[in-house]
């Protein structure tokens, strides 16, 4: 951010360069307002970088995997009263952005805050999101440094096809806000820094059986 502030100031033209991004900016959140008139229950769109995203209809092992990996969350955080899961449809409004996660877990603090009409939420603790061909440039990128950015503890990046998980974990060193990857493959257990002592087997999310096994250790 200083790099760029500091690129701007030694431009001669710097005022008018200012002058200009405001009033980009400006048509920017009259264009996400409009998009809050439009958006309904049934679409499945985000509002990214000024531009509206709609998303095609999720394959087969993108919703299987969601529902394995939901339940088993929804499950534990219950028994344990440690907050609240959504899936597919609860909108988290940024700063600039607005994204409809495919998993995202409030600890009992964020929820407090959270009005029961609300339909636009702030940053949660943890996200999920399961990639796509269409959408796996952005999770990887925009959607990772927005979240790093707007302090989301954990992210869970799942590669329906390598059968993988990359956990993204947010560190703070010399002031400087990123996210820490590591890597589990099938046949690993993974354990969340967020979701206290919730530990699963990959194979988990992925299969059935391995599934019913590890919820049958949570209850």
């Amino acid at each position: 951010m200083e790099d760029v502030i500091s690129k701007i100031l030694r431009k001669t033209n710097a005022p008018s360069i200012v002058q200009e991004l405001n009033g980009i900016i400006e048509q920017e959140h009259q264009k996400r307002l409009s998009f809050y008139d439009w958006v309904e229950d049934n679409h499945k769109a985000e509002f990214i970088n000024g531009k509206i995203i709609i998303h095609s209809p999720a394959s087969k092992k993108h919703l299987e995997i969601s529902d394995l990996l939901s339940r088993l969350l929804s499950i534990y955080v219950s028994v344990h009263s440690l907050g609240k899961c959504y899936t597919e449809k609860a909108m988290i409004a940024l700063s600039r952005n607005d994204y409809e996660p495919d998993i995202v877990f409030f600890s009992n603090d964020k929820l407090v805050d959270l009005d029961a009409d609300a339909v636009l939420f702030p940053a949660p603790d943890f996200v999920v999101e399961i990639l796509s061909k269409i959408t796996k440039k952005t999770d990887r990128t925009i959607k990772n440094e927005d979240y790093a950015l707007h302090h989301i503890k954990e992210y869970w990046i799942i590669d329906p096809d390598k059968r993988l998980i990359e956990q993204y974990l947010l560190l703070n060193e010399m002031d400087t806000i990123y996210f820490e990857p590591y890597i589990y493959r099938m046949g690993d257990e993974i354990k969340s820094k967020v979701i206290k002592g919730f530990e699963i087997p990959v194979d988990a999310i992925f299969d059935y059986q391995s599934n019913m096994d590890a919820m049958k250790k949570m209850v």
